[in-house]
């Protein structure tokens, strides 16, 4: 009998650490503090949302204007996004100058900058669809029916 009672001990204890464990393992993860994100690579702070452009340089990786994709018209242009406001776009050799804005709590960015064809394009206000440190996803607020109008910077790394 107490041979008996010793194993059913033994076996209670047994179940009780592994219920334990199981418990334990199953606690949810403390999301209420934010990411540092200096401590995580840029390459999963992708999805981190920003309120302004993370400074640095960026191509255009999609321009859509009343519909009609036009990347195109920005082979070659080097954009760069600076914390101070200030936004500059390089085509070779020359640089054209200009300043970024960004309004209503990183819903709106404006871009003013002018010189060429294409920057006139894009020289007006937008809407922030997504703003992460590695890509800047904007559209047209004001196109309506005319079409779809849509900017997306890449961050060059």
């Amino acid at each position: 009998m107490t041979t008996s009672f010793n194993m059913k001990k033994t076996i209670f204890a047994v179940v009780m650490a592994s219920a334990s464990l199981f418990i334990c393992s199953c606690s949810k993860p403390d999301i209420s503090k934010p990411v540092n994100t200096s401590q995580v690579s840029d390459d999963q702070t992708t999805a981190v949302k920003r309120t302004t452009p993370a400074p640095g340089n960026y191509t255009v990786g999609l321009y859509v204007n009343d519909n009609d994709t036009s990347t195109t018209d920005f082979t070659g242009y080097v954009f760069t996004f600076k914390a101070t406001g200030v936004l500059t776009a390089k085509l070779g050799n020359t640089t054209y100058t200009g300043k970024w804005e960004s309004k209503d709590n990183g819903t709106e960015l404006k871009l003013d900058i002018d010189g060429t064809p294409p920057l006139h394009e894009i020289d007006k206000s937008w809407n922030v669809i997504k703003l992460t440190n590695l890509l800047i996803n904007l559209n047209d607020p004001e196109h309506g029916d005319a079409g779809r109008d849509v900017l997306i910077f890449n961050r060059i790394k």
